[in-house]
């Protein structure tokens, strides 16, 4: 009867150590690119295509920067101005004025939505 309880004490213990540890897989994973630089590109969203650049500083795991768009309704739908985000692996969450943007690096190209809707394309500027 005591071997059952200690395996039973074993077992919750297991358990709600497996409910604390973290759901998504790309919390802990360290970035596999380096976004520092500009990146230059276009969004597409409801009005048209705009013209979109992002200068971008990362140290670690972490990106600060800034988001330039072109035009007065461009800018006020994208939000320019700084910016600041995460990356982990080859993603990059970042955050800005008027919203967020979720994109994916693939060597120099840096692609992905944004929280208004609009999809971003992205050159590295070499």
């Amino acid at each position: 009867m005591t071997t059952l309880r200690l395996l039973l004490v074993v077992a919750c213990l297991s358990l709600i150590g497996c409910s604390t540890t973290s759901s998504d897989p790309l919390a802990k994973m360290p970035p596999s690119v380096d976004v520092t630089g500009k990146w230059s590109g276009t969004y597409t969203w409801p009005y048209g295509v705009s013209p979109m650049t992002l200068i971008l500083q990362q140290s670690g795991g972490d990106v600060t920067g800034e988001l330039l768009t072109t035009g007065s309704v461009g800018e006020t739908r994208q939000g320019g101005g700084p910016g600041r985000g995460t990356v982990s692996d080859d993603a990059v969450a970042l955050t800005y004025a008027s919203g967020s943007a979720n994109l994916t690096v693939k060597e120099d190209r840096m692609t992905g939505v944004s929280s208004a809707g609009s999809y971003w394309n992205l050159l590295r500027q070499r």
